[in-house]
């Protein structure tokens, strides 16, 4: 997120409204903008160009795929992703000192958890992910759905404290499962208390790491050291959240329209996240305590995180069976119906699935299809 808006410019209907590009703590301040809704984070380059910020290769996570993988875990409940084309933020000399910087899954480029508490003692856990570039798919080899800036999410949903059910959002749409239809990993965890002594070299310690060494065993014995965890895979090039791994059929029939989605490096989004709780009564977003420094102006803005679907006479824009190759870029997480009552934003039908192999094709049944205010 900070790494984009180091290239970005706002802009309100295409001219520029201040010179110097914001920061994460300033991001608000764009609203004094009429309301700042019509008002577009603008790439610098050309997205035809294909600048490295907007591939975001740095930040693909640590180790190996979902597939050959062992990752740390933390005590956080949340999913997993095996998505890995993300864009790096800016320095941080923290990071530096991050003990998960080189564990396997760990991504420089940090994910975004916003917890909702709410009534009847249920809880919303939303994963937020944050892409500079969204690369639309092609058909009949035409290509369009390009934007710049994509935020994706998944949720999962708590009650009474117990995981019942998770979304995932694909573009303007998205699919619900009851949590026990989703795949899980088995992940190590380490927390500090049980990590083992590597090596001791006072006898007034041998004690201490002897007694340390058995509780680790104990606890591997008796499976305490270990997480199951959901696992989310996301499209490559659309970054849709999905339940399965493969060919996803959406809009169009006969797969004419598809995301691909596979096994590829796992992320785990606990291992760097800027963590948050968010009252929607009060509709203000606070820092946890395990990231209490992480900035909260930038949830409060009410524009784009991306480019304006560029004009009829552009030379990169065109548009196919009423698609356009450039559409604009997305709204950001408070738009993404925090408060909803079902597992589903919007009022559109919400079918919570049972088996997250069923098979079908997705049809958008949200509000109006503006590709400016979905899901995606």
């Amino acid at each position: 997120m900070g790494r984009h808006l180091f290239h970005v410019t706002p802009k309100l209907n295409y001219t520029s409204i201040q010179e110097h590009s914001p920061n994460l703590t300033e991001l608000d301040g764009l609203n004094e903008w009429n309301g700042g809704h019509y008002v577009y984070l603008t790439s610098d380059d050309d997205p035809e160009e294909v600048p490295s910020w907007l591939s975001g290769e740095k930040n693909i996570p640590n180790g190996q795929p979902l597939d050959n993988i062992e990752a740390l875990a933390s005590s956080f409940l949340q999913p997993t992703t095996s998505q890995a084309i993300l864009q790096s933020p800016n320095s941080d000399p923290k990071l530096e000192q991050d003990p998960h910087l080189h564990a396997p899954g760990h991504s420089h480029a940090p994910a975004i958890l916003v917890v909702v508490p709410k009534a009847n003692n249920i809880t919303d856990a939303f994963w937020f992910y944050f892409y500079s570039f969204n690369l639309g798919n092609t058909v009949l080899n035409v290509r369009f759905g390009n934007h710049v800036g994509d935020w994706e999410h998944s949720m999962v949903r708590f009650e009474n404290g117990v995981p019942t059910s998770m979304f995932f959002s694909e573009h303007i749409f998205g699919t619900a499962y009851l949590y026990e239809a989703v795949e899980k990993k088995r992940v190590r965890a380490f927390p500090a208390e049980q990590q083992p002594t590597t090596s001791s070299t006072h006898h007034d310690n041998r004690d201490k790491k002897e007694e340390e060494d058995e509780k680790v065993h104990e606890n591997r014995e008796a499976g305490r050291d270990t997480l199951l965890r959901p696992v989310v895979y996301s499209a490559a090039g659309t970054h849709a959240n999905y339940a399965t791994p493969g060919r996803h059929t959406y809009v169009l029939p006969f797969g004419l329209l598809h995301d691909e989605t596979g096994r590829g490096p796992l992320w785990d989004p606990s291992l760097n996240a800027h963590a948050y709780t968010y009252d929607f009564v009060s509709d203000r977003l606070f820092a946890s305590t395990r990231t209490p420094d992480a900035p909260t102006e930038w949830f409060d803005f009410a524009g784009h995180w991306g480019d304006r679907a560029y004009a009829r006479d552009d030379p990169r824009q065109y548009e196919f069976v009423g698609q356009l190759h450039y559409v604009s870029g997305p709204l950001g997480p408070r738009f993404k119906d925090l408060r909803r009552e079902r597992v589903c934003p919007g009022r559109a039908k919400c079918v919570v699935r049972r088996n997250r192999n069923e098979e079908g094709w997705r049809v958008w049944e949200g509000e109006g299809g503006d590709l400016e205010e979905g899901v995606d």
